[in-house]
């Protein structure tokens, strides 16, 4: 089973502007599409825009990549964490 970390995004949307597909995009600026599936669909609208852990299988169909996941869990960070400090130069 193949882990990915990133965060989720949306890539299609109803006709009300729900979303109704969803992708991952991870820190390496790849972006791997969620396969649709109502218990997935449900499950994931909830971490838009979150950082995510999913686990699943990975496959390439018509050039897009495509992740079957199995499992996901969201990411918690330290409420202290400041992700501008990553950058500094002090």
């Amino acid at each position: 089973m193949i882990k990915l970390t990133g965060i989720i995004v949306p890539t299609d949307w109803d006709a009300n502007g729900t979303p109704v597909d969803f992708a991952i995009s991870t820190s390496d600026e790849m972006v791997y599409l969620l396969r649709r599936q109502k218990e997935l669909k449900v499950s994931i609208r909830s971490l838009l825009q979150r950082e995510v852990e999913i686990q699943g299988i990975f496959k390439e169909e018509a050039g897009k990549k495509i992740f079957y996941v199995k499992h996901h869990r969201l990411i918690k960070r330290n409420k202290n964490f400041n992700s501008d400090n990553l950058y500094s130069t002090n």
